[in-house]
């Protein structure tokens, strides 16, 4: 089971006015931080995760320091925050945290949130607006 926040932007009424983030941890964030932060749009933390490799890979020259051991747990911090980061940035953006489900996968997340066809699930949390 995996907690998914769901955020509603008001300006829109189509169907994608509403979308779900999962919390938790996210391998292309732990792998990839500068494709992960393109797929979502972030430029604040891709040129800053730029700026950041970049400034780490002088440092390993002037210093002498194992670059990976800095590197990686910067990657994982991000890794496990990414949830967050997109949410900081959704509402930056005007975007409206609308609920929290718990479901296995996003498909079931969306049924719950939308209530399928008996009303919302027990696991559906609305937040007040």
């Amino acid at each position: 089971m995996g907690l998914f926040v769901v955020h509603h932007n008001p300006s829109r009424t189509d169907d994608m006015s509403f979308l779900f983030v999962k919390d938790g941890f996210d391998w292309l964030a732990f792998l990839f931080p500068p494709v992960w932060a393109l797929f979502h749009r972030l430029w604040l933390v891709l040129v800053a995760m730029v700026v950041f490799a970049l400034l780490l890979f002088f440092a390993a020259e002037w210093f002498l320091l194992p670059v990976l051991l800095i590197y990686l747990p910067a990657c994982g911090w991000l890794a496990f925050a990414a949830g967050s980061v997109r949410g900081f940035f959704l509402s930056r953006r005007g975007w409206r945290e609308a609920g929290l489900v718990l479901a296995p996968d996003l498909q079931g997340a969306e049924q719950r949130f939308f209530g399928g066809a008996g009303g919302p699930a027990p696991s559906v949390f609305f937040l007040p607006a």
